[in-house]
């Protein structure tokens, strides 16, 4: 990437919901990409975070959602209607 991209808000979700806890990247306000990004990614955080297992490793599906990507605000189950 060869340009800077604003990420913001990052939240996890399991299952098709967002839980209100084990969210400790719902403050990530960030510039991503740039010269300053590599082939092994960027640090976005040095916290981490654990989810429960809800239906078995085998089961659970997880997905992110961000509050802002490149300047675009998205709907986030905490966030809506988008504009």
């Amino acid at each position: 990437m060869d340009t800077e991209v604003a990420l913001q808000g990052l939240r996890l979700g399991v299952n098709g919901r967002v839980p209100d806890v084990a969210q400790s990247f719902a403050m990530v306000d960030t510039l991503v990409g740039g010269e300053g990004c590599s082939e092994q990614g960027e640090t976005l955080s040095r916290l981490g975070t654990l989810l429960p297992v809800e239906q078995g490793q085998e089961n659970d599906e997880f997905f992110l959602t961000l509050s802002a990507w490149a300047a675009t605000p998205m709907c986030t189950p905490t966030r809506s209607p988008c504009r």
